[in-house]
């Protein structure tokens, strides 16, 4: 996965001048600092200020935009019918502005994602916690500075939509607390009804198999903690080979109860 950003070098060079000339510098007590160390300390701790100051005036006036490439683990029909927690047809009927999300364990990583509200027609498979859910995608923009990433589905208000459903049951990384989905597979999980009635995969126009409508897994009971045994599991099967330590593994493990925040 990589990512690339847009922006102009001549104004990233005027940019850059009016915020150095904003850093503040650290003020001099006139008995003099008390140690080299508390020198050095107010230093940083100044320097540190002054590059946020100059990240915010990059993004004010740079309108920056991260676009966020790579490649998806497949997905088959088979995968998403059973590992969907919620299968149903319906509308986009509006969504949340978009916002920041700090990682669990370093929330100094954040990533930008946008609530989409999907009110259900009818349900193939699970019990949605509501008649309107939100579907979390990743992407948007939060003040000037935008995310874009090409493997999360673009729905909008028009369309009628088919998705695959996956209910986030431990955290860590930038699930946070709270009700609202993901889509399954990203783009794999979002089929689109088309003017022959036919659903199609957004991305790639291949017709739904009339298979999904006839699967013993839309009967199924859902497993809430499936995901989470298989996360244990990888987790044990790597302290085992010796790809962890066992205090990475314990670690690894913590990690699956803490959750990242909305930030903005």
């Amino acid at each position: 996965m990589h990512t690339r950003s847009k922006a102009n070098p001549w104004t990233i060079a005027l940019t850059l001048i009016f915020c150095l000339a904003a850093i503040p510098l650290p003020a001099c007590a006139k008995s003099g600092p008390s140690s080299v160390q508390e020198a050095v300390a107010a230093i940083v701790q100044h320097s540190k200020e002054g590059l946020g100051y100059m990240h915010q005036g990059l993004v004010r006036y740079l309108h920056p935009t991260r676009c966020v490439q790579g490649c998806l683990a497949y997905r088959s029909i088979d995968d998403l019918l059973e590992d969907s927690a919620v299968i149903a047809t319906g509308k986009i009927t509006g969504q949340s502005e978009a916002f920041q999300v700090s990682h669990a364990t370093t929330p100094s990583w954040t990533q930008v994602y946008t609530d989409h509200y999907f009110t259900i027609a009818n349900v193939l498979k699970g019990q949605p916690y509501a008649d309107t859910v939100y579907v979390r995608i990743e992407g948007g923009t939060v003040d000037n500075y935008t995310e874009v990433y090409d493997c999360s589905p673009q729905l909008n208000q028009e369309d009628e939509y088919l998705l695959f459903l996956r209910r986030p049951t431990f955290g860590g990384a930038f699930e946070t607390e709270g009700d609202y989905y993901t889509i399954n597979g990203l783009i794999q999980g979002a089929y689109v009804l088309d003017s022959q009635g036919l659903y199609r995969n957004i991305e790639t126009q291949e017709e739904l198999p009339g298979k999904v409508f006839l699967s013993p897994h839309l009967d199924e009971e859902v497993d809430g903690e499936k995901a989470r045994r298989e996360q244990l599991e990888v987790y044990r099967e790597n302290y085992e080979s010796g790809f962890i330590t066992k205090e990475e593994y314990d670690q690894c493990v913590a990690d699956l109860d803490l959750y990242g925040k909305i930030v903005q």
